[in-house]
């Protein structure tokens, strides 16, 4: 147990540690690459879409019964759910 509690505070000091570089170089930074930065913001919007959908899919599989036929149905409803939202 201590030692997830440890690897939990180092991912956590290390993901504060990465936010306050990314702000001190936006700080400092006399000119933006525009190109750089739809980039940067595109692959941060589809790392945090990836994640989202990998903590919801477990959830989502155990209410359609919990095995692998469930899984089409999931992909399915996650694909109409983003055709609705966009």
């Amino acid at each position: 147990m201590d030692e997830n509690v440890g690897l939990a505070l180092a991912v956590t000091l290390i993901a504060g540690l990465a936010t306050v570089v990314g702000s001190f170089i936006a700080l400092v930074a006399t000119h933006t690459n525009r190109v750089f930065l739809s980039l940067a913001l595109g692959f941060s919007a589809g790392s945090m879409l990836y994640i989202s959908f990998m903590e919801l899919l477990p959830q989502a599989l155990d209410q359609l019964g919990g095995d692998r036929e469930g899984i089409p149905g999931v992909l399915i409803a996650f694909t109409c759910g983003a055709v609705v939202i966009a």
